[in-house]
């Protein structure tokens, strides 16, 4: 975008000829050379203002794409060996290249309260083959002492629909402080787990 401003360019002995009272160049109106610097002033500014929102609306800036998917401070529990027999064990690089899904932190939080569980969606065509329904939400096992925390199904809470690029955190009551930094644990998704992740703060 360019924008012309037309000055009147004066010749001669009438160029420092000073204006007439009154007028608009004249003691009780701005100059000429103070209209010229604001004129210059406000064509600046604008162009400033400009760069600006191209930079932040620009097809340049990547779009923000985390998900957050907020979880009350109170997990559900179900048995261990329950999990163990319904899901099939896999590795970290198997849930990225075959379901499209890159684990990115298992952590604990809020003083130990909470447990924090985040993920990348890599191929959300991928992705889809576990988070078949609402209802697919993610858990996580603490190996110490098996015990089992996963977000309550029902309503929006933990609910994942899957998008290429999108990052999410879930978090998740920590019940009894089962998840501590650095331990074990497993993370569930529908049908697989991936075991032996340490847990980070």
């Amino acid at each position: 975008m360019s924008t012309t401003v037309h000055e009147p360019v004066l010749e001669g002995p009438e160029q420092h000829a000073p204006d007439p009272p009154g007028s608009a160049g004249g003691p009780t109106g701005p100059g000429r050379r103070t209209r010229w610097v604001l004129t210059i002033g406000a064509i600046v500014a604008s162009m400033m203002l400009g760069g600006l929102a191209f930079s932040f609306f620009g097809p340049s800036a990547p779009p923000r794409t985390a998900q957050p998917v907020a979880a009350p401070v109170t997990g559900s529990h179900a048995g261990h060996q329950q999990v163990l027999a319904s899901t099939r064990r896999i590795t970290r690089a198997e849930l990225a290249s075959r379901y499209g899904i890159r684990l990115t932190l298992v952590g604990v939080t809020a003083s130990g309260g909470l447990v924090d569980l985040r993920f990348r969606i890599t191929d959300a065509a991928k992705a889809k083959k576990l988070f078949t329904s609402a209802s697919v939400t993610p858990a996580v096992i603490a190996e110490p002492s098996g015990t089992v925390i996963q977000v309550p199904h029902g309503g929006h809470h933990g609910h994942v629909t899957p998008a290429t690029g999108a990052s999410y955190f879930i978090l998740m009551g920590n019940p009894g402080g089962a998840v501590q930094r650095g331990i074990p644990v497993s993370v569930v998704f529908n049908t697989v787990r991936v075991e032996h992740i340490v847990a980070e703060t």
